[in-house]
């Protein structure tokens, strides 16, 4: 997909409670690390993140603090 995209969507994914549920980026099972290598080698210049729900915060605001603060973390800026 190199050159042929500049935008992703953002999402993690973990089991909780024994139940699959979309998560916070960066909290769930997803190898984030290796997703954003990825992109970057692909020329992403957007990263999109939306909480479908907040299983963990119980509040969107919280959650989207917690996905940036994990994406900065990750090297992204």
């Amino acid at each position: 997909m190199k050159g042929r995209m500049d935008q992703v969507h953002l999402k993690d994914w973990a089991i909780l409670g024994n139940e699959p549920a979309w998560t916070e980026v960066g909290e769930g099972n997803l190898n984030l690390p290796a997703v954003l290598a990825a992109c970057r080698a692909a020329g992403v210049r957007t990263y999109i993140v939306e909480q479908d729900n907040c299983p963990v915060t119980g509040d969107p605001f919280r959650s989207i603090a917690v996905s940036l603060r994990n994406l900065r973390a990750m090297g992204l800026r």
